[in-house]
């Protein structure tokens, strides 16, 4: 019964009962001067992913933590125009945090994208039915993400927000999870009715970055590219962040799933398909330090729930590490994996361990 957990519920609830009028008020009623800006036309910027995530991807025989996710991602207008999108009320939200001013000027709305997902967090003991009080708890989300990038070319700055809407503790994560695992011969977790949020309860996460082109570089005759970011989020994950990146052949401003936390800010851009006859490599290394206030995947919202955490157990100060590479085909598909480390936010017990999980994703531009 926390007060974050109260304040998330509230406003959830209130974005929630504000979506539909949001999109009609923005497409019906918006004046030209209001009205964003429509996202490039070209073909990078339509495009369709599925990514997979998985702690055997690491080449760690576990099952554990953040233990898998799916999702699907549209990019372009259909993003913004489909049912499931949150880009009016993106949109406002933006307006009122701010950040939609510090895009001013002459930053340019560069792409839009939609996403849709399933994320799974699991103790170390799936076979225990009782609780486990010193691990981490069974938690699942299933959400609905809309982001947007901007470009100011002129000062090597970029920007990109994502508004998250979702469910905490649906019972389908524990059907599709004992599925899987009935398929391959794993264990059957039996702990579910211990998750964070059990029988569901709505949650949100805001997240804005801003971005600064360091340098661009050219070695072998390839593209290479080094930007720094920051960034803040409210909601589930609550918290600021720092990081860095390196990246080759793909343009620096361009939102790469390998950033997000778990699945933060959808990937947006990339280079046009058919630009090169042969297939080529892009790669990525980044570092990420967070310092976060509050996870409800580990201290839950409202509901209470029978494994919880209190901030005062958990560490606040957190680096990701992460390395990935893609396979960009002729005529735009890509085939891309990313392994990713995170140190320990569990202090003490058995759930005091860092962990790591990878992802595999393929994704076609038109």
């Amino acid at each position: 019964m926390r007060l974050q957990g109260r304040v998330i519920a509230a406003l959830m609830w209130s974005l929630a009962a504000g979506s539909v009028t949001a999109q009609t008020a923005e497409r019906a009623s918006a004046s030209e001067a209001d009205r964003p800006i429509a996202p490039f036309d070209t073909d990078d910027a339509r495009r369709w992913s599925v990514h997979v995530d998985d702690d055997l991807f690491s080449f760690a025989n576990r099952d554990r933590d953040y233990t898998g996710g799916v999702t699907f991602g549209l990019t372009g207008r259909r993003a913004h125009d489909h049912p499931l999108s949150l880009a009016g009320v993106l949109e406002r939200v933006d307006r009122a945090m701010g950040f939609a001013a510090a895009r001013r000027g002459d930053a340019e709305l560069k792409g839009e994208a939609l996403e849709i997902g399933q994320l799974i967090f699991t103790p170390t003991n799936l076979a225990a039915a009782q609780p486990l009080p010193d691990d981490r708890p069974y938690a699942n989300l299933l959400y609905a993400a809309s982001s947007e990038v901007a470009l100011d070319e002129a000062r090597g700055v970029a920007f990109q927000s994502t508004l998250t809407i979702g469910v905490l503790g649906l019972p389908f994560a524990e059907a599709l999870q004992s599925e899987i695992h009935r398929l391959g011969g794993g264990i059957i977790p039996r702990g579910y009715s211990h998750q964070i949020s059990d029988g569901g309860e709505p949650t949100f996460m805001y997240s804005v970055s801003r971005y600064r082109l360091l340098g661009e570089m050219s070695y072998g005759g390839r593209p290479y590219s080094v930007r720094f970011g920051a960034g803040a989020s409210l909601g589930y994950l609550t918290e600021a962040n720092l990081e860095i990146t390196a990246r080759s052949d793909a343009p620096w401003w361009s939102s790469s799933d390998a950033t997000a936390d778990y699945a933060g800010h959808p990937a947006i851009g990339g280079t046009a398909p058919g630009a090169r006859e042969r297939p080529r490599l892009q790669l990525e290394a980044g570092a990420k330090v967070h310092l976060r206030f509050y996870n409800a995947f580990l201290e839950g919202q409202f509901r209470a729930s029978d494994v919880e955490y209190s901030p005062r157990e958990l560490n606040p100060l957190l680096l990701d590490l992460w390395v990935g590479a893609t396979l960009v085909f002729p005529k735009g598909f890509t085939l891309s994996y990313t392994i990713r480390h995170q140190t320990e936010e569990i202090e003490r017990g058995r759930g005091a361990r860092s962990f790591a999980w990878g992802r595999i994703g393929f994704a076609q531009s038109f």
